[in-house]
């Protein structure tokens, strides 16, 4: 994927996640809401400390750093053992060993000889005395099982010196004895020797001992308090602060979730440059339905009905007014097909685009209402346009704009007498000077073949002549066809016509569709080596709310009449035509 795609999706999501800015508010200033809302409800915890000290000078100058960092991590460790728990219990009401060592909390810095004893609890006030009593206990604690320790060292070195101080003295007798009766035995050098071996044993028995009483002092004064809880006057939790940023953060990231999820999930073609890379056609422009106008059921998607009526009202309905340029007073639909118009004329530089087709992947995507709009905005520029209703599936031009369709281009295709100036019975627009419409005509049976006859090539000659023999009818004809996925139609007639358009609706269309599309699309024109181009419908701001002048539509139609020299004699205006009022 190159860089330039990578940053056109990026810009894509971020625009996705810009339309969703309510919903990630929304979630996060409730989330935010939620964090408080618990804060306030929830009971508050108290939290006392109190702070042991290993004193080194105790342990004596032979007990290094790792000494000390070694017995700092043994008492953390033994510290919130059940012996010192229970012991720190005793004599308060309502705790237990078990509650307190879940509310107990021993820690340690590295290298340092501080431990550190808190305790939780909704009492302040219990909270400290839980804390001094953990840490009175273990000094205790810690001094009985040195106290218990030397006692029974003592006893043990003390039997030992008694045993020695036994033999010394039987010794000491059996010496004096010999010494008496016979001076030069020679036993008496070895009964010297043990004499020596014997006093040798008692004192370094003595020395343990003096050793083991200076260990025990070292053992009761090396752990001490240095400091005794406080009861504490503000509680730690809750932190209403920190939980509702907390909850404003998760809410955020939860709906951001939910959006890249759902986006990801989304595969509607969404912009205008999405529609063209997709499809490799020539971007025409956006055209923006305001939102109230899709709420009346403007450019709405309509399933075709079984039996279209073939006898329409004589007036165009009131609320569609509203989207056709047609009517006066839209200027902000006439600046946007103004836009479309114009890059319709570069797209086509140095090749005549006299026929154009328009067409959709699926029905409802607003291709009709688009073709009448188109077709004005052209006739507007100066040019004679002919609109074609070629949907023989389900014909609508003639519902929009009020017109008869007893006849139309099937009877014309049918007739195929079509050699004379005035033999196409299109019907001229009042409201929009040289424009003329060709509705569809009573439905044949056999639409594709129709369309893809020779019939159908005659007529777009006799409507379109070179000008060699005869002038033409009309300088341009805009076709409306079927869409293109669900039948065939639309394909036949793009091989037919100088340009394609393919009208794609951004609350719908699936980029899936407009693929399928546009390969059956480019397959069918390869040979005329028609213009390709793309529009999209979505919706958007209404004139009001349009942020520049915008042009008259009355002052185009004057200058639209101001340019026609002579009436069109080629065309015969139906005495059945409905007038459209401006």
């Amino acid at each position: 994927m190159s860089k330039s795609l990578k940053g056109h999706q990026l810009r894509q999501y971020l625009a996705q996640v810009q339309r969703w800015s309510l919903f990630i508010v929304l979630c996060t200033v409730l989330a935010a809401l939620g964090g408080l809302i618990v804060s306030k409800i929830q009971r508050p915890i108290y939290e006392a400390t109190a702070i042991l000290v290993v004193d080194q000078q105790a342990l004596g100058s032979n007990s290094g750093a790792t000494t000390i960092d070694e017995l700092v991590t043994t008492y953390v460790n033994l510290i919130p053992q059940g012996v010192v728990l229970e012991r720190a219990v005793s004599g308060i009401s309502g705790v237990s060993a078990t509650q307190l060592a879940g509310q107990l909390h021993v820690s340690s810095q590295t290298g340092s000889q501080l431990i550190q004893v808190q305790v939780d609890d909704r009492s302040p006030v219990r909270a400290a005395k839980l804390a001094n009593n953990v840490a009175d206990a273990f000094v205790a604690v810690e001094f009985q099982s040195a106290q218990q320790g030397l006692a029974s060292m003592q006893r043990q070195l003390d039997e030992r010196i008694a045993d020695v101080t036994s033999s010394i003295q039987s010794l000491t007798g059996q010496i004096n004895a010999l010494q008496g009766t016979d001076p030069t035995n020679a036993t008496l050098g070895n009964l010297q020797q043990q004499l020596d071996a014997a006093n040798a044993q008692r004192a370094a028995l003595q020395n343990l001992r003096t050793q083991a009483i200076a260990q025990y002092l070292a053992a009761t004064n090396n752990i001490r308090i240095f400091q005794r809880a406080v009861v504490p006057t503000r509680p730690v939790q809750p932190q209403p602060l920190l939980n509702t940023l907390e909850g404003g953060v998760l809410g955020f990231v939860i709906a951001l979730g939910v959006v890249f999820v759902w986006l990801s999930l989304d595969d509607r073609v969404r912009t205008l440059d999405s529609a063209a890379e997709l499809t490799g056609f020539v971007p025409l422009g956006t055209i923006a339905v305001a939102r109230e106008g899709k709420r009346r059921g403007l450019w709405r998607r309509t399933e075709p009905s079984a039996e279209p009526s073939a006898e329409p009202s004589a007036e165009p309905s009131a609320e569609l007014g509203g989207t056709l340029l047609t009517a006066s007073g839209n200027a902000c639909l006439t600046e946007q097909f103004g836009i479309v118009r114009t890059n319709l004329c570069f797209a086509s530089l140095g090749k005549p685009l006299r026929s154009i087709l328009v067409t959709s992947p699926t029905p409802g995507d607003g291709k009709t209402t688009t073709a009448i709009n188109l077709a004005a905005a052209l006739a507007l520029s100066g040019k004679r346009v002919m609109l074609v209703d070629a949907d023989f599936r389900h014909p609508t031009v003639h519902t929009h704009l009020g017109i008869d369709n007893k006849h139309g281009l099937s009877i014309c295709l049918l007739e195929d007498n079509l050699g004379g100036m005035y033999d196409v019975p299109c019907v001229a627009v009042p409201a929009v000077p040289n424009l003329y419409v060709l509705p569809a005509g009573p439905l044949p049976p056999n639409p594709t073949e129709l369309l893809g006859s020779d019939r159908m090539l005659r007529f777009k000659r006799s409507v379109l002549a070179d000008g060699k023999q005869r002038r033409s009818v009309v300088d341009m004809v805009v076709f409306d066809s079927p869409p293109v996925l669900p039948v065939a139609d639309a394909l036949v007639l793009a091989g037919q016509v100088d340009g394609t358009i393919l009208v794609v609706d951004a609350a719908h269309a699936r980029v899936g569709e407009v693929l399928r599309a546009r390969d059956n699309l480019q397959r069918a024109s390869r040979a005329s080596n028609g213009l390709h181009g793309v529009m999209l419908i979505s919706a958007g701001r209404n004139e009001e709310r349009y942020p520049y002048p915008s042009s008259n539509v009355e002052h185009e139609i004057a200058v639209a009449q101001r340019d026609e020299s002579i009436d069109n004699p080629d065309v015969l205006v139906s005495d059945t035509a409905a007038h459209i009022r401006q």
